[in-house]
């Protein structure tokens, strides 16, 4: 391995994707023990490496030297091999200056509070001094010197709060460590989290309308910088942003939601086609997994049984990428399903216009125009709540299909 990415789990890093499009083909992931982190520092078998959690402070025993930025903030996230001298820098730093900078947050004068107690929050602080916050909260779930419990943190007046743990990365994580709604003046959440792209804590803060950024930026950048120091050059800057346009063509769901009869499966299989993503029919999922077909099953258990086996499955779907998935019609009925699929999908709401509209017994919740219209009554505002694009499929395939593919490009090129 001449250059890559260490860490204890990195499998859903972007960054491999990240640094060949620095033109870098020759960058690894790796998820390695403390064991196997020891053995690789110490053979010096590679040119250059980027670190991520928990070893970001964990490897400085093992290097010669380290830059100032590594030695102020205890952090290191990028290590080259300089003909066997390793020297530690911290690219994380000037990383997330450049997302504060792009994203628009000051944070002179500010209360900050920090979440989390690791190799990113040390250089979170280290900057939050550097820039004249005015007051600055560490927060650890255990009380211990220097920090504050996240129940401490309720109540307080925090203007920024930064997420610097990896709360959010699993399906089992959907519950933010804080309370956004007991934060007194709060204006925005920064996730440094990635992967989800729309983690609940920026979902939270989206509904309490304060802005809510992720911590893709700050990726892209630091891997710039490590890509510099990996290749003794300079790369301009600008190409940060079509990186990002990239990442988030390669990574974005697109989920269809949406009465029964509305065309979900087909517009969302042939913009799959159209897109080069794979498609994902949330219903027969569940039909594979209960071997039974949905009408069968609702008929046999109930729609209550139904919705929990829903809810099983988005769960699971939630951390996919890149792919177009069709949802039943009544997926909206749970907050929990839309939060999941939120995490990384752009919300398409397809209508049809009900003239259009063959009812016949397949769909046994709306088998007929009055079931159809009881059941439009009670979920439409739902679908109107939770959808980014609003289409009317009442035109051919084609022409629906190239509606959302030119309104989806729109929303992620702004």
């Amino acid at each position: 391995m001449r250059y890559g990415l260490i860490g204890n789990n990195v499998n859903n890093s972007f960054s491999k994707y990240i640094h060949h499009l620095f033109n870098n083909d020759d960058y690894f992931l790796l998820s390695v023990n403390k064991k196997k982190l020891q053995n690789i520092l110490l053979s010096k078998k590679f040119r250059g490496l980027n670190i991520t959690k928990p070893y970001k402070k964990e490897v400085i025993q093992y290097l010669d030297k380290l830059d100032n930025i590594a030695s102020k903030t205890n952090s290191v996230n990028t290590i080259i091999n300089k003909d066997g001298l390793l020297i530690g820098y911290n690219t994380d730093y000037d990383g997330l200056r450049y997302l504060f900078e792009k994203n628009g947050i000051d944070i002179t004068g500010k209360n900050i509070a920090i979440l989390g107690s690791g190799g990113v929050s040390s250089t979170v602080e280290c900057i939050a001094k550097e820039l004249n916050a005015k007051n600055i909260y560490r927060i650890s779930r255990k009380p211990k010197q220097d920090y504050i419990t996240y129940k401490e943190l309720e109540g307080k007046n925090v203007e920024i709060i930064i997420n610097a743990t990896p709360r959010g990365m699993s399906e089992n994580s959907f519950r933010p460590l804080v309370n956004l709604k007991r934060i007194i003046g709060l204006e925005a959440v920064i996730d440094l989290i990635y992967n989800p792209l729309n983690t609940f804590l920026l979902q939270e803060a989206k509904k309490l309308n304060v802005k809510a950024i992720n911590g893709l930026d700050m990726l892209i950048e630091q891997a710039r910088l490590a890509e510099e120091l990996f290749q003794n050059t300079n790369i301009s800057k600008d190409k940060n942003v079509i990186i990002y346009q990239k990442i988030l063509d390669k990574n974005l769901n697109i989920a269809f939601i949406g009465m029964p009869y509305s065309g979900k499966s087909t517009i969302a299989y042939n913009l799959s086609q159209l897109l080069n993503k794979d498609f994902i029919d949330l219903d027969m999922l569940i039909e594979a997994s209960t071997n039974l077909e949905i009408k069968d099953f609702i008929n046999r258990h109930g729609e209550k049984e139904f919705r929990k086996e829903e809810y099983k499955m988005l769960k699971l779907l939630s951390f996919q990428n890149g792919e177009i998935i069709s949802c039943g019609g009544g997926v909206v009925l749970n907050n929990l399903n839309m939060s999941f699929l939120m995490q990384n999908s752009i919300v398409v709401y397809l209508k049809r216009d009900i003239k259009l509209i063959e009812f016949d017994d397949s769909r046994p919740l709306a088998s007929n125009e009055k079931s159809y219209l009881e059941l439009l009554k009670k979920r439409e505002k739902l679908y109107e709540k939770y959808a980014d694009i609003t289409v009317e499929n009442n035109k051919t395939v084609e022409e629906v299909v190239l509606e959302i593919a030119r309104k989806y490009y729109e929303i992620f090129s702004n």
